[in-house]
């Protein structure tokens, strides 16, 4: 199916939108595809209807939109032109297909193995896949395949108040507080008596991740790792250099107030764009993505409870992932020092999210940790 997006019928931009969504709806959702190309399409089709036709195989439905004239097209919302144009189509597409008529039970008797197609049993315990070749489309396997409907709980916190946390300064790798230590010794208290019990208070198994950088590890250096009846250890420290904080390159320790004293500019493109700007040298947001997306992976796989001990851009991005936030909104988010962020997950209740906070304390200046922008 081809249509133009520039010969509707309608002059008006959304009635014109609107129309083309639900045609193309119509076309990919439709059984019979002779009757949804000599119906309601007709209006859109450009060339020979039996060339058309030929071109139809059994491989799936696609669709092409194009413009006959480029310069009337710009201003359609199918054009992309625009964040706000390409978000929107995201939208459209995303409504298409998430339409029952789309999804499909492959059959067993092999005539459906020409198709593309993932079979999960028992979320995971067997994977069959059949034709998925190429990047995309593995990673698709590999994140399906450690997806589990069985509930637990993730736990993430900021280390306790480092050196630079207390002077307003960005990046590095100082030490903790007083105030941080003090975090510490209060968390490890939590852990044990909140992360390695359940609400019967029985001993379930739980698992410890912190970054690289010392004012996680000191903040998680207090936890006990006592071993359970069946050889596993609690609470055994797994260190990750994708968990440290976003690096802010030439900007490293500078406080924010003297990045726009001396980068006025710098800091001004920050402003305009906080999730895609990356620091001179350094990151952005989406970097942080990037290094996330391995560990996300393992995350989903597990079945115990876990504790990241990260820092503050880190867990943005984690949190708004986690709680299913549009990840534009990550760097908004608010991951305050000294608290315990508990998100919790029963797949059997629609997969909703439960999310529970604990502060901890102690108190520390915040009005100093307002002005850090991370």
């Amino acid at each position: 199916y081809m249509t133009n997006t520039t010969e509707s019928v309608y002059d008006n931009q959304d009635k014109n939108a609107e129309n083309l969504s639900a045609d193309l709806a119509a076309y990919l959702q439709e059984d019979d595809v002779h009757a949804a190309q000599q119906g309601n399409m007709a209006k859109y089709a450009v060339g020979d209807e039996k060339e058309l036709l030929k071109k139809n195989v059994d491989s799936g439905r696609n669709a092409i939109l194009f413009a006959s004239n480029t310069l009337k097209g710009f201003s359609e919302k199918w054009s992309g032109t625009g964040k706000e144009r390409r978000l929107w189509i995201c939208d459209k597409v995303s409504e298409i297909g998430n339409s029952s008529q789309n999804k499909f039970r492959a059959k067993e008797d092999g005539s459906e193995d020409d198709l593309s197609y993932i079979k999960l049993i028992n979320y995971g315990e067997k994977v069959i896949t059949n034709k998925m070749r190429g990047y995309l489309p593995m990673r698709v396997v590999q994140f399906l395949s450690n997806l589990h409907t069985k509930s637990h709980n993730i736990y993430i916190t900021r280390h306790g108040q480092s050196e630079y946390n207390a002077a307003g300064k960005l990046g590095g790798n100082p030490p903790l507080t007083e105030a941080g230590q003090e975090y510490a010794r209060r968390l490890a208290k939590f852990a044990e008596e909140n992360i390695c019990k359940d609400d019967r208070g029985e001993t379930r198994k739980a698992r410890l991740w912190t970054s690289s950088l010392q004012r996680t590890i000191l903040t998680a250096e207090h936890i006990q790792h006592p071993f359970v009846d069946d050889g596993w250890q609690q609470m055994s420290t797994r260190v990750y250099r994708n968990l440290d904080e976003i690096f802010a390159g030439e900007y490293e320790g500078l406080t924010y107030a003297e990045i726009e004293k001396l980068h006025g500019d710098e800091a001004s493109l920050r402003k305009m764009d906080k999730i895609g700007y990356r620091y001179p040298r350094g990151e952005s947001y989406f970097d942080i993505i990037a290094r996330l997306d391995p560990l996300v992976q393992e995350l989903e796989s597990y079945e115990e409870a876990v504790l990241v001990v990260s820092h503050q851009a880190v867990l943005r991005v984690l949190y708004s992932y986690l709680v299913g936030n549009d990840r534009e909104l990550a760097p908004k988010q608010e991951i305050p020092l000294h608290t315990v962020v508990k998100l919790s997950y029963d797949a059997y209740h629609d997969g909703a999210c439960t999310e529970t906070r604990f502060y901890l304390g102690p108190e520390v200046n915040k009005k100093l940790e307002a002005q850090k922008q991370l």
